[in-house]
């Protein structure tokens, strides 16, 4: 089944347009398509860096506290008078 444009399949009318006309058309459908592409691209790549930053600063927090837990450890046990400095 072929797709219609007054009666006329897609293909009879482009017949009559001229070529040069038909090749910018063409060569600006591909454009447009391509830069879209690479767009998608750009903030696919964009939200990779961002997801990789919010692990880190994640990851950041969670050592801090792990580091805090220590040295709060390690007063409990100075404070007992059982560890040493």
């Amino acid at each position: 089944m072929t797709a219609s444009l007054d009666g006329r399949s897609i293909t009879e009318s482009l017949m009559y347009v001229p070529g040069n006309k038909l090749t910018l058309g063409l060569q600006l459908l591909q454009d447009s398509s391509t830069m879209f592409i690479i767009e998608l691209q750009k903030r696919s790549k964009n939200d990779q860096y961002h997801l990789r930053l919010q692990n880190l600063l994640y990851e950041v927090g969670h050592l801090q506290k792990e580091i805090n837990k220590c040295l709060e450890f390690r007063y409990v046990i100075l404070w007992l008078g059982d560890g040493k400095k």
